[in-house]
């Protein structure tokens, strides 16, 4: 159905939009709520929620950051060691550096983008077919 209802950009709420981070590094970011953050929520939860009781604060900053690397975070371009050698993008290599708390920033950005749900809006006009 048509109609002049602002529309979601539904491939890149699942998939990802580019986000520019700093220092040349964009994120590859999937929107809050999507098919495999669903997923994962319904899947880890309880262990979050038992570490969190148990006061294993690092194993919820672990499981958080799984959670961002396999649910949210599709991909990252620029992103280079300190010693200048690319970083490939890969599900453990996120959740290695967003576990990382000198990376904070880095995890809260990605968390915020990921809940702009104004980002991923269609940005054409919208038009009702008579």
């Amino acid at each position: 159905m048509d109609t002049n209802l602002p529309m979601f950009d539904v491939d890149a709420a699942e998939n990802g939009r580019w986000c520019e981070f700093a220092n040349g590094v964009s994120f590859k970011i999937a929107m809050d709520g999507n098919e495999k953050h669903i997923r994962f929520a319904q899947e880890y939860s309880d262990k979050v929620s038992k570490a969190y009781d148990a006061e294993k604060y690092d194993e919820v900053t672990r499981l958080n950051a799984l959670g961002i690397s396999t649910a949210i975070l599709r991909g990252w371009k620029g992103l280079v060691s300190s010693n200048g050698v690319d970083i490939e993008y890969t599900e453990d290599n996120a959740v290695e550096l967003l576990s990382d708390k000198r990376y904070k920033k880095a995890l809260k950005f990605i968390e915020a983008q990921s809940k702009d749900d104004d980002a991923y809006d269609v940005h054409e006009e919208a038009t009702v077919k008579k």
